[in-house]
């Protein structure tokens, strides 16, 4: 005789008995869904399975597909879950236990455990699961497979991150935030709303996550430290974000997503300390000291768009890796920046040509550049492949008049 009893928090009540089924393993999916397997000692349907939607009050008969004897059950999802039993038979199913497919383990062992283990995917959309099983003989055994993190509803309007950390689904604020977790999609599970209500509604998700006490914004290369609040505050209008659209996030979507880029998240300014000091121009390395007010003008910077703090600590808290030139090295290239436009320099012979006349032209003064602000401060300009003409013969003839240039 097989029963089932349930706990209400102080006793237990019978909620199934059969004189032909022996339970053996239970497994809750949720509050209202739950499996349970056994066996009987009919050798034509040996192996049994059961289902509950009402939270264990009722159970109805599931047809497993096999006469083999069950040992175990577990379930990843209201979905997809498995059974395991003897000689090695191990059954899978996607759709709630409607229907169930053999897997093959390539053993004959006897299984007497299966447990269905979540952890991290590859992906932002997707998280991993692995499903071993144990039997006699310390047999141990998994299989990998992925399970939707994004899913859509008709019904509620919106898109969904399923939470790896909470199990809750967070509705994705705007498509930007889509676009910054790094999410696709064609990675979007198109959900019925008894699915998705599987899934207790959580915060919404928002470009701007809390992790560990640190709050970082979120972009498709990673999460992005913002290092004070001062600097929240002075970009929060540019970012069309305030505090409350700060949302936590939890240790297993954070490792996920990744983090660590080893930049600086500030959008591109001018700033200096107090008035008179240095200005410094502040990009994904920190703050570039800029060179000199040559440098300044040629880069196409306007004092007017100069931010004022007294708030040296501000300044501090960025790094100064290097200054900011005329000369910028970007992908193992030199360019010279004239009034915003950035001129490839062919090579050291041309460099050291203009470097006899031009003070600008100085091999100290060149320094790093990342791409996005060689790229967003100035426009391509034609190479620098020679030297000026004139200059050139003024250089191997020095006492060449002007008004006689046409003779040689």
């Amino acid at each position: 005789m097989g029963v089932l009893y349930k706990y209400n928090g102080s006793s237990w009540t019978e909620v199934q008995k059969t004189d032909t089924t022996f339970f053996t393993s239970v497994d809750m999916v949720n509050a209202s869904t739950g499996y349970a397997v056994g066996y009987t000692f009919n050798p034509a349907v040996a192996g049994r399975g059961y289902k509950t939607s009402d939270g264990g009050n009722t159970w109805s008969a599931m047809n497993l597909g096999t006469s083999k004897l069950m040992a175990d059950v577990s379930f990843l999802d209201n979905s997809v879950g498995y059974v395991a039993g003897e000689d090695g038979r191990v059954m899978k199913t996607t759709n709630g236990g409607s229907t169930w497919t053999t897997q093959n383990l390539g053993t004959s062992v006897s299984m007497n455990t299966v447990s269905v283990v979540r952890r991290l995917g590859s992906t932002p959309s997707s998280v991993s699961g692995a499903t071993f099983v144990g039997g006699s003989n310390a047999a141990i055994l998994h299989s990998t497979f992925t399970a939707p993190n994004l899913m859509g509803s008709y019904d509620l309007g919106g898109v969904f991150f399923i939470d790896s950390d909470t199990g809750q689904r967070r509705r994705i604020d705007s498509p930007v935030t889509f676009d910054n977790w790094g999410f696709k999609w064609g990675d979007v599970h198109w959900a019925s709303l008894s699915e998705i209500n599987l899934y207790p509604q959580g915060d919404n998700l928002s470009s701007l996550a809390l992790n560990a006490g640190r709050v970082y914004l979120v972009q498709s290369t990673g999460f992005r430290p913002i290092y004070s609040a001062d600097t929240f505050n002075i970009f929060k209008d540019n970012w069309g974000v305030g505090w409350g659209d700060i949302k936590p996030v939890g240790d297993i979507d954070f490792a996920l997503h990744g983090s660590g880029s080893g930049v600086m998240i500030m959008p591109p300014m001018l700033v200096t300390y107090s008035y008179g000091g240095s200005v410094f121009y502040m990009d994904a390395d920190g703050k570039l000291p800029i060179l000199n007010p040559d440098t300044f003008v040629n880069w196409n910077f306007q004092w007017g768009n100069i931010f004022y703090t007294r708030n040296n600590a501000f300044l501090a808290s960025f790094p100064s890796p290097h200054p900011l030139s005329r000369l910028a090295l970007n992908g193992g290239w030199v360019y010279l920046i004239s009034n915003g436009v950035r001129q490839h320099i062919a090579d050291s012979k041309v460099f050291n040509a203009h470097a006899a006349y031009d003070p600008a032209y100085d091999w100290s003064n060149i320094f790093p550049v990342n791409s996005d602000t060689l790229s967003n401060r100035t426009t391509p300009g034609p190479d620098i492949t020679y030297a000026e003409p004139c200059q050139i013969i003024c250089f191997f003839f020095p006492n060449l008049r002007e008004g006689r240039r046409s003779e040689y």
